[in-house]
This record gives structure tokens, C-alpha cells and sequence, in this order.
């Protein structure tokens, strides 16, 4: 059984532990429904490096989803996105990928991206 996070405030506020199981309390409570980061991949030392600043973002499973988008991404080696800074540096194969490629990436995910610093 999982719980949501309401119900489990909900259950905290009324003092119930009926529906808190042991299990139900291990299990971790994603946002925006991701579960955690993919790790990064090795980074040779010629890989290009870009920040991105993004827009859309409402919380830590957003930064999350983009990097998992971002990572998942044929040429992109890694990728570090932070909600708080709205911001995304990616590491990748610039001969097989452009800025605008990884901004493409950040769109589809749901996100507004624009160039930062290179």
C-alpha cells in the first residue's frame, strides 16, 4: 500500500496510526510522481559544458524529472539540475549535440530552458 503524502499528514494531524504501516512508512513519497536522479554517466574530458537556466520548475522531483530527460539523452555524459538555482549544467558530446538540442529536451519535459553561461 502507498500513502500519500496527504494522507499521511492527515493521519499525523487526527493521531491515527491505522493506515501507518511499518512498509507504508519506508516507502518514499516522490514528487511530481519521479523517483530519484539516474546517476551520471563517466565524463571524458573533452565533453562540452553549458548552463541552462530553467523556468517551470515547482520542486526537487522537477529537477529530478529534467535530469532524468537530460541524462536519458543519447550524448548528453551528465547533467546537474537544481530547483533552488533553476539552473541545469550539462556535460556532453558536443559533436553530436547543440544547445538548442538539450533546449529541445528541457521543452518536451515541460520546462522553459534558455542559454546561461557556456
Amino acid at each position: 500500500m502507498r500513502l500519500s503524502l496527504s494522507r499521511l499528514v492527515l493521519a499525523s494531524v487526527l493521531g491515527s496510526t491505522l493506515a501507518l504501516s511499518p512498509v507504508a512508512l519506508a516507502t518514499p513519497v516522490t514528487a511530481c510522481g519521479e523517483k530519484t536522479a539516474a546517476p551520471n554517466k563517466g565524463v571524458p574530458a573533452d565533453a562540452a559544458k553549458v548552463e541552462l537556466v530553467v523556468a517551470g520548475m515547482t520542486c526537487d522531483g522537477c529537477a529530478n524529472a529534467l535530469h532524468n530527460a537530460l541524462i536519458g539523452t543519447a550524448g548528453v555524459f551528465a547533467a546537474e539540475v537544481t530547483f533552488a538555482s533553476g539552473k541545469a549544467i550539462v556535460r556532453y558530446d558536443a559533436t553530436k549535440l547543440k544547445v538548442d538540442d538539450l533546449l529541445q529536451v528541457i521543452s518536451k519535459a515541460g520546462y522553459k530552458g534558455s542559454p546561461g553561461k557556456s
